[in-house]
């Protein structure tokens, strides 16, 4: 999962491009699954990565 918390930000996957406006805008995607991103602007995203690695 890719939240948005401030800034205008892009992540490209096989199905297309999810662009991010609205801080709390986030995209899922499942392991493995290629995937870009772009910044289009200065962004702070939250990045959360399950099942984490232990």
């Amino acid at each position: 999962m890719v939240m948005l918390l401030r800034g205008h930000f892009a992540v490209r996957l096989p199905d297309g491009e999810q662009e991010m406006k609205r801080e709390g805008d986030f995209v899922v995607f499942g392991p493995g699954t290629p995937h870009s991103w772009q910044a289009f602007d200065d962004s702070v995203v939250l990045t959360v990565r399950w099942p984490s690695v232990v």
